[in-house]
């Protein structure tokens, strides 16, 4: 093997190009950090187009990761190196540019025609694999682009530096990039701008960055060999090869760090909807945390591996095993404290700040950066000590990332789909971090020669079956008031049904309570009178759609009028779906009834994907301002809901909230007559739009339609014997809340809530009284 032929003039005519490296490491920083926008406005958008259930969540997810690995893949194989690897990179970047300006506002602009002509089938196998054409052909292109140049970036500049000396740099910052981007989207740009103007920002960063880099592929020095190619010409020409034992070692540590990060970050997902709720400012806090600690822990891996002294492909191997065992026995005593910090005692009891969001972020950054940090170590030192990094390194960046993405996109739909169902969360974590910890000793053991060394890794294991004895099984969270009935978990989160002293039944998605107590008179009011007042005023009743089962009490209203031929009713969460015979003795045991059909899915995309039309639309949510719900109350909900309800049509919705003159506001931009119904207490309203004009005098109420058992529900909620006189004067006094809410809607400022602008998911970060960050405005 000839040694570098060391060119002094070669390195002080560079010496001066050093500075160009911390100008690429902002730009690839940047880079990152539009690749991110890109991604979560994406989600958002499909979200509606296919469904936001979890299934169709991770087929975009999945796309976006392949897509990526598949990028890496074909351009780390490119032969071109320096400038002309620089301009190929800018090639990237202008491409990204375009083609996901075009994706991003088709999706935003479009995405109801898109939803409506997308194919669909029964067939849940077919239906996912049009879901996956469907998206792959949106964001295919921008997305394998973007997963080329990190790869097309190690290749140009090898002539300014040793590619092992920046690998970890440029993958660091990158990600780094991706963890501001994340953070500024869902704290910032989406609240402040909306989504085409966020998009606009991530377009405009990558032109920026395409010309910065064009500037400077203008200045490159050329005219000598970068030191690697002059000193290891010989190398190159052969290729230096792996044994087949090093590369199978190489991808299963590249697939296991994939598999593993991934995974872990789907868990702790879970777990933090406990400490930090399911707002969206919540889930961002997360996504910024979690990608921070992997760009920090590769700009970490040089100066870890240098330390332990990994200068061999079988040294820097062994370091990463050990590392994996490391990072299993932080988890293995974080999970069990964050755990216990969940039900109120742990760090909750320890960190005490007057500013509760704050206080529960660090509770999160305390409990995330140890293990993950460490597992953020592993693909950085991969790559920073694979032996032919510095002879063809965009070759080798592409194939371990490849390999990397694909087991990051394998890890997180084993642990959404099947860990979170089998085992639960906590298990989950415990199974993650004995494989990780397995594999690891495996490796130790397989390759030590030294008996202290397995002994060590023995003990290890042994401490880890020691721990799952111990380990804690399940993440219910139980208020004083209530008893157990029921709890699951599934790729939706953590499921349960209590019942309290009293007697209701209180249904929780982790600790967000979904609806107001069953049992209540309140919910019994407020959710009956919304099938009883659309049925009375749509000039025809035949065919009903009820977005948001819950308990089955709007739907079961419906069975009660003979007039209704249809009924068609759609749940989201499994759990509430198995759950409705449950609740048979306030929804009438509607699933008794052939009119009924009980759909689970997502309303929304259900209703935007359909060309049928109804006599009434029914959406049975309550909170505004949830990132789910938040999407059923957008003026682009309600074209849609317009655009779908016959001649003579109504619709019906739960307003609640401080924003709800706001809500009124753009309800009246759809709906020509609008009506105001009091419920729950006279704190929410029960909103009645109308397909067609109406008056005081042309409002018609069809109390012919009211047969006996419909009469009987009546006059036990309205606590009436004369349904007429008090249904009449309850309209009497709906004419008169609108004209009160019509000018308090007028005199609103704020922009409308749209799918372009979700301003509501944002408005605790305006100080609106009653809406808790962390928690249901239900839950007291």
């Amino acid at each position: 093997m000839c040694k570098p032929m060391l060119n002094l003039s070669f390195y002080n005519k560079h010496k001066a190009m050093q500075p160009k490296l911390y100008q690429i490491k902002l730009l690839v920083f940047l880079s990152g950090a539009a690749g991110l926008i890109y991604e979560i406005i994406w989600a958002r958008s499909f979200a509606d187009i296919l469904g936001s259930t979890a299934l169709s969540m991770t087929t975009v997810f999945s796309v976006f990761l392949l897509a990526l690995a598949l990028g890496a893949h074909i351009f780390g194989r490119s032969n071109v190196r320096g400038r002309p690897a620089l301009l190929l990179y800018v090639k990237l970047e202008v491409g990204i540019a375009v083609s996901a300006a075009l994706a991003s506002f088709v999706l935003v602009i479009a995405k109801s025609w898109v939803a409506m002509h997308l194919a669909h089938s029964d067939f849940l196998a077919l239906s996912l694999t049009y879901q996956f054409i469907a998206v792959a052909l949106f964001i295919g292109i921008p997305t394998v682009l973007m997963g080329g140049t990190l790869p097309i970036m190690l290749n140009a500049v090898q002539d300014w530096t040793l590619p092992r000396q920046i690998v970890t740099q440029l993958y660091g910052w990158n990600t780094i990039g991706a963890a501001v981007g994340a953070f500024l989207t869902g704290f910032f740009l989406i609240w402040q701008l909306g989504l085409t103007l966020t998009v606009s920002i991530a377009v405009g960063l990558n032109l920026i960055v395409a010309l910065l880099f064009y500037l400077m592929a203008t200045q490159f020095y050329v005219g000598e060999p970068s030191p690697v190619r002059a000193g290891h010409q010989e190398e190159e020409s052969t290729q230096i090869k792996k044994g087949p034992r090093e590369q199978i070692l190489w991808c299963g540590f590249a697939f296991i760090s994939g598999f593993s990060v991934l995974a872990y970050e789907i868990l702790w997902g879970r777990m933090a909807k406990f400490l930090l709720g399911d707002r969206t400012i919540a889930i961002t806090a997360l996504l910024f945390i979690f990608i921070i600690c992997l760009g920090l822990g590769s700009l970490l891996a040089p100066t870890i591996g240098q330390k332990f002294k990994a200068n061999t492909p079988a040294q820097a191997l062994k370091l990463m095993a050990w590392i994996f065992i490391v990072a299993g026995f932080l988890h293995l005593a974080i999970v069990p404290l964050a755990s216990t910090t969940i039900h109120g005692d742990g760090l909750a009891s320890i960190i005490m700040m007057d500013n509760e969001f704050i206080r529960r972020i660090l509770t999160m950054w305390i409990l995330i950066f140890p293990p993950i940090i460490a597992l953020g170590l592993v693909f950085p030192l991969l790559l920073w000590s694979a032996r032919e990094i510095d002879i063809l390194p965009g070759k080798v960046l592409g194939n371990l990332y490849f390999i990397n993405t694909v087991g990051a996109m394998v890890g997180a739909v084993v642990a959404s789909f099947a860990l979170s169902r089998w085992l639960g969360t906590l298990w989950a974590f415990l199974f993650i971090t004995g494989l990780q910890i397995v594999c690891a000793a495996i490796y130790l053991l397989w390759t030590s020669k030294v008996n202290s060394e397995k002994s060590i890794v023995v003990l290890a294991v042994i401490f880890t079956l020691v721990i799952a004895v111990q380990f804690p099984k399940d993440l219910l969270l139980l208020r004083n008031d209530e008893k157990l009935v029921d709890y699951s978990e599934d790729e939706y989160g953590v499921q349960s049904l209590t019942q309290t002293e009293s007697g209701m039944l209180r249904v929780k998605n982790n600790r967000l309570q979904l609806i107001y107590d069953l049992g209540h008179p309140q919910t019994t009011h407020a959710q009956q009178m919304a099938a009883h007042l659309t049925t009375l005023f749509a000039k025809e009743c035949c065919d009903v759609l009820n977005v948001g089962t819950g308990y089955g009490i709007t739907a079961g209203t419906y069975t009660l009028y003979s007039d209704v031929d249809s009924i068609e009713t759609i749940e989201i969460l499994p759990f509430l779906v198995r759950h409705q015979n449950t609740f048979s003795k306030y929804n009438f045991s509607y699933l008794q009834d052939a009119r009924v059909q009980l759909v689970q899915g997502d309303g929304r995309h259900i209703l935007v994907a359909s060309d049928k039309t109804y006599d009434i639309i029914s959406v049975n949510v309550l909170d505004p301002y949830l990132p789910g719900s938040a999407s059923l109350y957008t003026v682009d909900l309600w074209q849609e809901v317009y655009d779908h309800l016959r001649p003579g049509g109504v619709y019906t919705q739960l307003f609640w909230g401080d924003d709800v003159s706001l809500l009124i506001k753009g309800l009246n931009t759809v709906f020509p007559t609008v009506l105001y119904f009091s419920a729950y207490g006279n704190t929410s309203l029960n909103v009645i739009g109308f397909k067609n004009p109406v008056t005081p005098e042309t409002a018609m109420l069809h109390l012919e339609r009211i047969d006996p058992n419909a009469k009987i529900a009546l006059q036990e909620i309205l606590d009436t014997q004369n349904i007429n006189k008090t249904l009449h004067e309850l309209l009497a006094t709906a004419w008169e809340n609108r004209g009160k809410l019509n000018k308090l809607a007028e005199a609103n400022p704020s922009p409308l809530h749209t799918d372009d602008f979700p301003i509501l998911e944002f408005r605790w970060a305006h100080g609106v009284e009653h809406v808790s960050v962390f928690d249901s405005p239900l839950v007291e």
